[in-house]
């Protein structure tokens, strides 16, 4: 899951692609995680997005980068640019 800490009653999970398919991202396996609506809504409709923990090797969700953070911006990190302004 996505989010593993969080607490749902509700069993139901749907299929959420890391890399958008219709970004070109793959259908295998590798490129397939499990979410509960909510993240799933969150993904769709709000730009959160599904990464790893480098440590733990742990999915997540995670919130759009700030596009006015208060202690600055790296523009060569394309992890730290708005989506909006990405292009």
């Amino acid at each position: 899951m996505a989010n593993a800490d969080q607490r749902v009653g509700d069993l139901t999970r749907l299929v959420q692609h890391v890399q958008f398919w219709s970004n070109g991202g793959p259908t295998d396996f590798g490129n397939l995680v499990l979410v509960c609506n909510d993240c799933h809504h969150s993904i769709h409709d709000h730009d959160w997005r599904v990464a790893q923990d480098p440590d733990t090797r742990r999915w997540r969700t995670k919130p759009p980068p700030d596009p006015f953070p208060d202690d600055g911006v790296d523009s060569a990190r394309l992890d730290q640019r708005n989506p909006v302004l990405r292009r």
